[in-house]
């Protein structure tokens, strides 16, 4: 049977085709030509159109073809509906029926006959005098060409699911760099958002290069004003370039060279839109976005590169020097000062707030959970990040460790970062988190598990190895022990290298970033207007329209994240600050109220003043002065973004309320560098946001001098 098989295939060229299937369809297929050509030559036409051959023998059916003896055999061939010329087209769904002694069978197959395919179900029976007869039916009934077409629809599908699969995702490689290329599809859409045509951009640029070295913060200032005139053109340039790279990348004749082109646009992009990540201040935190989305895209590149090289251009060594480098830097800012104070991460997330209110209330209880905690958070990530870099540069459970570095990746997402504040209108790509799980898949492969095997990378003698834990004996083998040794302490250089420079910088500082630095820098200050008449707290009411009215006066605000409904028998802690606010230069009230649930409105000689109903939030105010009043249950550091929180607006570098442009800061008469958002609301202090130029000159005495 065997050899008629091989014969079958080698003489009818069907081996390509029909090689994995059962021998029962060769026969079918090569059957089925030959009668069909020797039905139009020799045999009667039926009125039905079906020819019949008949083959008979004393030994049994079909033993002219080589097929095992039956006894009185009969083989049978029907075709219905052959025209007399011409080749046969059966319609889709033809049945062929194989009847032999083997017993009831079915299943579904693909044949070609006469360049033809059809589409059959196919039933093997016994008979009882052991007679074989095979026939093909032509025709079938209309459920079965319904079910014919149905499949037809679910191989088109399968057909184009293959395509796209083998087109995107054909290897490894091919996704890291289809998904790369839909990160920069993203990046450049969020680019064309209107907050960056308002001047939005040029405010974070000139921001992120506050508190930085001056060989950093130049380039940005520089290419900030080059910007700012032209500011739609520059932006829809840069929007347009990286929808060029994500399409390079998607299309596979261009990738390499969009990779290229990648490369040096996110140096670009690190370092004059992102400022190195923050890296040489003491602002840079992995929770909220350190060290840059846009330098891990290139790192990610490297890797996707096409070539036969595992790891592309950096290789299995590089891919994981690079992976530890990333993660030991990571580590190293989870212990920077400000990262560890106990309300750094509490605050950190109410800074990264998405815009969406279900994700805000997500985030603002994680701040609340985490507040009084930032220390103890600080160290189990430090701890975390440090494991996962060791993890993969010791070959110790790499692979457990880049799970871990995937979950933790998109927890800072959601939680530190707001899925990257895509619903705020003001992101420009989706920060971190998402880009450090993909760095963790494009280095899966490139990990091995067996930790007991890798043990023997160190030089460990067999009988720590091999002997105790089951497995094959290895002899010593210092060389390998001596080159790991060199390239951990090369990693080790690498990292002390990198806190050097950020401490010589000033990163290891809280002077620079945090605290208040010189006018020197600031041109063009110009005196305020009219103070306004003095309002019912004895400060003066600027003589201007509010900024924005209050989120509301008969609820409290849950999306602040502090207590919003203190009892005047639960204050323990009591204390004011004054905050000023100038949009182009000219003043905005902050309006009474804010905070304030119930409140009863007295108007007095002097202006409206709001007392506290039956409660009032732990941040707020009283009248239309700008003094902000600080009435808490406990003891804890409260910041300008709680404030704006309450409040209902937003707050940050390009954004004060419904205003946006650049957001310039003075705390007691001094330039602020840093976000607004984490300004501390100290007793007696002085607070002055100015929106936009002209820059109005801060008070250098405080307006206020006890309140509380």
């Amino acid at each position: 049977m065997s050899s008629l098989k091989t014969r079958l295939v080698e003489e009818n060229g069907l081996k390509d085709r029909l090689v994995e299937e059962r021998w029962h369809f060769l026969v079918l297929a090569l059957l089925t030509e030959r009668a069909v050509a020797a039905g139009r030559s020799r045999a009667a036409r039926h009125n039905n159109g079906a020819y019949t051959e008949h083959h008979q023998h004393s030994n049994g059916a079909g033993a002219d073809l080589g097929m095992e003896p039956h006894t009185n055999g009969e083989l049978v061939l029907q075709t219905n509906g052959i025209p007399e010329s011409g080749e046969p087209e059966p319609p889709p769904g033809r049945g062929i029926q194989l009847l032999t002694s083997g017993g009831p069978k079915s299943w579904t197959r693909k044949l070609r006959a006469n360049g033809a395919e059809t589409n059959g179900a196919f039933a093997q029976t016994s008979a009882p005098n052991g007679a074989g007869v095979v026939a093909g039916v032509a025709g079938v009934s209309q459920g079965g060409v319904a079910a014919s077409d149905s499949r037809s629809v679910e191989e088109a599908w399968q057909r184009l699911r293959d395509q796209l699969r083998g087109y995107f995702a054909s290897d490894h490689r091919r996704v890291l760099q289809t998904a790369l290329g839909l990160l920069w599809l993203i990046a450049g859409a969020l680019q064309f958002q209107s907050f960056m045509y308002s001047h939005g951009f040029i405010a974070m640029l000139n921001d992120t290069a506050s508190g930085q070295p001056n060989w950093v913060a130049s380039p940005m200032h520089w290419a900030a004003n080059i910007a700012a005139p032209n500011l739609a053109f520059f932006n829809t340039l840069f929007a347009l370039t990286q929808v060029a790279i994500g399409l390079g990348l998607l299309y596979r004749q261009t990738a390499k060279r969009a990779l290229l082109a990648s490369f040096g646009w996110a140096m670009v992009v690190w370092w004059v839109g992102e400022g190195f990540g923050m890296l040489f201040t003491d602002t840079a935190s992995p929770l909220t976005g350190a060290p840059g989305a846009v330098l891990l895209y290139a790192i990610v590149g490297l890797v996707a590169w096409p070539n036969d090289r595992p790891g592309g251009l950096l290789g299995v060594r590089g891919v994981k020097t690079a992976w530890v480098v990333l993660w030991s830097v990571m580590a190293w800012a989870w212990l920077l000062g400000p990262n560890s104070t106990p309300d750094a991460t509490s605050d950190a997330i109410r800074s990264m707030l998405s815009g969406l209110g279900v994700v805000n209330s997500v985030q603002n209880a994680f701040a609340d959970a985490a507040s009084g905690n930032g220390l103890i958070i600080a160290l189990v990530l430090s701890l975390a990040s440090a494991a996962i870099a060791a993890g993969v540069a010791l070959d110790i459970h790499p692979r457990r460790c880049l799970k871990l570095a995937i979950a933790l990746g998109l927890a800072y997402w959601v939680i530190g970062q707001g899925f990257g504040q895509i619903f705020s209108g003001m992101a420009t790509d989706l920060n971190t988190g998402p880009v450090l799980a993909l760095l963790a898949v494009a280095v899966w492969p490139l990990t091995e598990e067996s930790t007991a095997t890798n043990l023997y990378r160190f030089g460990l003698p067999p009988v720590a190895t091999g002997a105790r834990l089951g497995l094959p004996q290895v002899a010593f083998a210092p060389s390998l022990m001596v080159r790991r040794a060199v390239t951990l302490g090369a990693t080790a250089v690498a990292i002390a290298a990198i806190v050097l420079i950020g401490a010589l910088s000033g990163g290891g500082s809280t002077s620079q970033a945090r605290n208040p630095g010189s006018l020197a820098g600031l041109a063009n200050l110009q005196p305020p207007g009219p103070p306004g008449p003095i309002g019912p707290e004895g400060v003066p009411v600027p003589s201007a329209p509010p900024l924005a009215s209050p989120v509301s006066t008969t609820s409290p605000n849950p999306a602040a994240g502090i207590p919003s409904c203190v009892r005047q028998t639960q204050i323990v802690v009591r204390q004011s600050i004054h905050l000023t606010i100038f949009v182009q230069g000219f003043a905005r009230q902050i309006p009474a109220g804010i905070g304030i649930v119930d409140g009863q409105v007295h108007n007095t000689p002097r202006g409206t003043f709001v007392a506290a109903g039956n409660c009032a939030a732990a941040v707020h105010t009283d009248a239309a002065d700008g003094i902000i009043r600080i009435r808490a249950p406990n003891q804890r550091t409260y910041t300008l973004a709680n404030f704006f929180d309450v409040w209902g607006q937003p707050l940050n570098q390009g954004r004060v309320g419904p205003e946006t442009g650049p957001v310039t800061v003075f705390v007691n008469g001094k330039h602020y560098v840093g976000n607004p958002r984490n300004i501390p609301l100290n007793g007696n202090t002085q607070i002055q946001l100015d929106v936009g130029t002209p820059l109005v000159a801060p008070e250098t005495n405080s307006t206020i001098t006890d309140l509380s």
